[in-house]
């Protein structure tokens, strides 16, 4: 059994991409057991496409908290000095002033925040102290403290508009998680059936090795038939022949398991340098339970799984979040085609002092307050031809229209898909009986020939035959085996059955990689 855990941190990748280059080199290949349930392991670490999906998954985790950041207060703050020189023709007084010299010192500081409903708050404070040498020498300091509101009025209104982006992201984590699941499901999948193709070339080269063993046997012994004048040398030649065939067999036999080594290794994600580190599969093609597979009335079920599957496959719900994300986001489009109108209130109050030095300058905020200041207004805006507001909606609804045939042909897909699953399941158990009882049938027959040939009661020609016969009826069972063990993991794969749905942290059973769903209602 092996655990998975879906969570996603900064901290958890870091960890985990370490541990791979812990891990990596030919060490962790030659770690390898020979189980199927290893070999799975090994794929949830090291399979590229899994990986993938993680730093995906982890995007969508960042695109949240972006979207989220929109209601975050914003807190600012600010000190500005500014000296003029303001030259004037002349005033009269008790001196006459050609320049006005001033220096202004304002102070400010205030939050934004900006509300679920579209209302926005912005508490602020400023003090502004002004010295010159005609009107203000006595430095007034003025305060200003303020509550202002703006609420609008038609665009960007109400939670369910101003929520949008939050909830798409949120539609689109959701996705990518459901990307993940599909990815590992995919991977895990890809690794099953490559062992099981390796499985099989491994006995498929042991039969035909078997085989070439006999014919050389054959051969040594139509030699020694042959020295002691008992058979002729065209016999002989027969015998020759029959082994350089086998030995041509078996050459092909080994290329095949060698092929087959490379699929499985790359299937589970291990570099050039690893795959032949693989050693030969552990496990059989007895992890089947045949007789519980074949109690199981196949044909009944494609309904039932059909349905199954458009609930828990889970690249059918990314795509179910994608298009709610998307018909959120076309939301958001249609409101924005909405002229601007806020309407902008403010409450305050205003203090002043006078002869005081900058840092002194503050104290204005709670000094000479005379009473409440009142502020209402309304702002309009709107683009006369407002072509981007349209272009965007023309351009979302175009994206739900396009998810909305992305999933409807997945849909389609995975129906006729799952249908041609389980009717391999059917073929391959009907393939397997009937291989299984040949085996039988054809082992008697060439051990009754071999008999019959070693008396002089057959030719070596009818003995090539039964034996032919027999290898041929050898490989098409482990060729039954094979296609049935890897159906039954295809229709796990097409039901979404591989691995639970909604769950952060899964173990993956070895039943579920040998059996079909059953008793799912």
């Amino acid at each position: 059994m092996l655990r998975i855990n879906f969570g996603h941190s900064l901290r958890r990748l870091i960890y985990t991409s370490l541990s791979g280059l812990a891990y990596a080199g030919p060490l962790l290949a030659a770690g390898y057991d020979g189980s199927l349930m290893d070999a799975v392991r090994f794929t949830l670490e090291r399979q590229s496409s899994i990986a993938i999906s993680k730093q995906q998954a982890l995007a969508g985790e960042g695109q949240v908290l972006s979207a989220q950041g929109d209601f975050d207060p914003t807190v600012y703050a600010g000190i500005n000095f500014q000296h003029t020189k303001t030259p004037v023709t002349g005033i009269t007084g008790p001196t006459s002033v050609f320049t006005i010299g001033a220096d202004i010192t304002t102070y400010q500081a205030g939050l934004t925040q900006k509300l679920r409903s579209g209302i926005i708050v912005n508490p602020a404070l400023s003090v502004t102290r002004a010295r010159d040498n005609y009107l203000n020498a006595t430095s007034p300091s003025n305060a200003n403290v303020a509550l202002n509101f703006t609420l609008p009025l038609q665009k960007g209104r109400g939670e369910e508009v101003t929520t949008v982006f939050e909830k798409a992201a949120l539609l689109n984590q959701e996705a990518s998680l459901h990307s993940q699941t599909h990815a590992i499901s995919s991977a895990i999948t890809r690794t099953v059936v490559a062992y099981w193709d390796y499985l099989a070339a491994k006995q498929s080269l042991d039969m035909i090795s078997a085989a070439e063993e006999r014919a050389k046997e054959l051969f040594d012994d139509a030699k020694k038939i042959t020295s002691s004048k008992e058979k002729s040398s065209g016999d002989v030649k027969k015998h020759e022949s029959r082994l350089m065939n086998q030995m041509g067999d078996r050459a092909a036999a080994e290329q095949a398991l060698i092929e087959a080594r490379s699929s499985l290794g790359l299937a589970m994600g291990l570099n050039g340098s690893e795959i032949p580190l693989l050693g030969t599969p552990r496990d059989s093609f007895n992890l089947l339970d045949i007789s519980a597979i074949n109690s199981v009335v196949v044909h009944d079920m494609t309904a039932k799984l059909i349905a199954m599957a458009q609930n828990l496959r889970a690249d059918l719900l990314s795509i179910n979040s994608r298009l709610q994300a998307a018909q959120t986001l076309l939301l958001a489009a249609v409101d924005a085609q909405k002229p601007q109108l806020d309407l902008v209130l403010g409450v305050g109050y205003n203090g002043l002092t006078e002869y005081r030095q900058d840092p002194s300058a503050l104290s204005a905020l709670n000094s000479n307050v005379r009473g409440a200041n009142a502020f209402a207004g309304v702002n309009y805006s709107w683009p006369v031809n407002n072509r981007s507001a349209r272009g965007l909606v023309m351009q979302r609804s175009a994206e739900v229209e396009r998810l909305q045939l992305e999933k409807q042909a997945l849909m389609d897909s995975i129906a006729a898909s799952l249908e041609v699953k389980l009717h391999a399941v059917r073929k391959a158990i009907e393939q397997l009986k009937h291989a299984r009882a040949e085996v039988s049938t054809q082992t008697e027959v060439y051990e009754n020939e071999k008999k019959k040939y070693r008396n002089k009661l057959a030719s070596s020609l009818e003995l090539f035959t039964n034996e032919e016969q027999l290898i041929a009826a050898q490989l098409s069972e482990v060729s039954a085996m094979r296609n049935l063990a890897q159906s039954l993991i295809r229709v796990r794969f097409e039901t979404g059955t591989l691995l639970n749905q909604n769950i952060e942290t899964q173990t993956i059973d070895h039943s579920r990689l040998v059996t079909i769903p059953k008793n799912v209602f």
